[in-house]
């Protein structure tokens, strides 16, 4: 059985071809597919990760990534068919997204703290 990391790979070179020798200046739907698929392969990376580790607190890392680029695939497939003016706008302009590279941030502060102080605990 393949790794999910390698189908990640996999599938972040596809889509960096596609997007490259395919897409037109200006679409948004091209974008959209780009985006989600590189995050979509990083999304694959933290899984296999996750199922892999033995360490609580890397498994809970990759959880929180996963939760990530889950989200951020979501927040992508919302904008599908939109102008592309307004896309550009929407991504660059978005509370949502700031709300949540500070939960990650937040969630991994609170990951590391717990794992030091197990770490310390047992020395």
């Amino acid at each position: 059985m393949i790794p999910l990391s390698y189908l990640g790979l996999w599938i972040f070179l596809i889509a960096e071809l596609v997007y490259n020798h395919y897409a037109t200046a200006n679409s948004t739907n091209w974008h959209i597919f780009y985006f989600s698929a590189t995050t979509l392969s990083a999304l694959l990376i933290s899984v296999d990760l996750m199922f892999k580790q033995m360490n609580k607190a890397i498994i809970l890392s990759s959880v929180a990534f996963c939760v990530f680029f889950f989200i951020l695939i979501l927040i992508e497939l919302t904008r599908i068919n939109m102008p592309f003016d307004e896309y550009i706008v929407s991504v660059n302009d978005n509370r949502i997204l700031f709300m949540l590279h500070s939960a990650i941030a937040i969630a991994l502060i609170l990951i590391c703290m717990y794992a030091w102080e197990k770490i310390r605990l047992k020395g």
